[in-house]
């Protein structure tokens, strides 16, 4: 009796995932299921940091690879949709942030892009014309926090600092605030072009 109440539990619970459309995060699609591959040309850059041109293109191809709901395709002859994304401008803005009645020095740095998600005949599967990111980062050496994830990133100790002057350390900054960026701008165009919404 014991193993047949365990029985209907555990078909009771399975029952419940499924019925509510459980599944993990990424894994799903919320695109027509027969388009199943994508081809993603290079970004058309509008912006004068040319540099960013391939991180964010190869990117997008890491995050839509990762969940495999899309094969990733190199070539234009065999795909059922196209990823087109153009860069329109890359901004940094300076701000002086008080707390406690301390102040620093921040930077923001700013990614605009155009997104299109179409079929291969052009229709249009997802778009976001104006989507926007920024990201903060130290524009001070007074600033830096050593001990943070994108300072360890940076290849730099602690003691490097001592050798650098506060140009330099917020162009080391700004560099891998920027990979952040691109970082989190490839999963948010993978989350809402493809992933289900809940």
């Amino acid at each position: 009796m014991f193993k047949n109440f365990i029985k209907i539990i555990i078909s009771s619970l399975v029952f419940v995932f499924v019925g509510c459309g459980y599944t993990f995060i990424g894994s799903g699609s919320s695109l027509p299921p027969n388009v199943k591959s994508v081809y993603i040309p290079f970004v058309t850059n509008l912006s004068s940091e040319t540099y960013i041109t391939p991180l964010i293109t190869e990117a997008l191809r890491e995050e839509f690879e990762k969940y495999g709901v899309l094969k990733v395709v190199d070539s234009t002859e065999n795909y059922d949709s196209i990823l087109n994304v153009t860069i329109l401008s890359v901004g940094e803005e300076s701000r002086t942030v008080t707390a406690n009645t301390e102040s620093e020095l921040q930077g923001d740095l700013i990614l605009n892009l155009q997104v299109e998600l179409t079929r291969r005949d052009g229709t249009i599967l997802w778009a976001n014309p104006h989507m926007s990111m920024s990201r903060s980062y130290a524009a001070d050496l007074s600033t830096v926090v050593t001990g943070s994830s994108s300072f360890a990133q940076s290849g730099m100790s602690a003691s490097d600092l001592q050798h650098l002057g506060n140009n330099e350390v917020s162009r080391s900054q700004q560099r891998i605030t920027m990979e952040n960026l691109i970082e989190e701008t490839s999963k948010k165009i993978y989350m809402q072009a493809v992933a289900p919404s809940f």
